[in-house]
């Protein structure tokens, strides 16, 4: 038998890039700001909201088990300066009510950009009787640093031309 609890999922991950930060800033635009992605897959609708003054759009897509998933995205920080994008995601699909809090950010280091994104994730977590819940977490957020570490690769990849 399982059973839910809540948990957090903390990630911080880092790539360095050949890349002037610029470069690298506008891809955190084009990808977390505007949502290019979904934007091409007719898959967003800005929000439009005036109680939402930096921005914010709604994805749905259709997930591998024919379901829809659908989240909520508010831009809450937008630093020009910083070259800095904070967002808070509510997959409203979800009905554990998954919010995820990330900060994408752009540095100028010798050589070239460092990317980082720090990442909380607030779900509830299935955990298995008697199961370690130290090491489900451990488990969740190595698969999280996972997949956030292949998208900064790409980004890498993209950016110094070797894709």
């Amino acid at each position: 038998m399982n059973r839910r609890i809540p948990a957090t999922i903390v990630n911080h991950v880092v790539i360095d890039i050949a890349a002037d930060a610029d470069a690298v800033w506008q891809v955190i635009l084009h990808e977390i700001v505007e949502a290019r992605s979904f934007r091409d897959l007719n898959a967003m609708t800005p929000l439009g909201d005036p109680n939402v003054p930096l921005g914010g759009y709604r994805t749905k897509l259709e997930n591998g088990d024919g379901g829809i998933d659908e989240q909520v995205i508010h831009v809450t920080e937008r630093d020009e300066a910083a070259r800095r994008v904070s967002v808070r995601a509510d997959f409203v699909s979800d009905p554990a009510g998954t919010q995820v809090y990330a900060t994408y950010q752009a540095r100028e280091i010798q050589g070239g950009a460092r990317f980082t994104i720090d990442c909380h994730t607030r779900l509830d977590l299935e955990v298995p009787d008697g199961a370690d819940v130290g090491a489900v977490i451990g488990k969740e957020t190595a698969t999280y640093d996972t997949g956030m570490t292949a998208r900064l690769e790409k980004v890498k990849k993209r950016l110094e031309g070797t894709e």
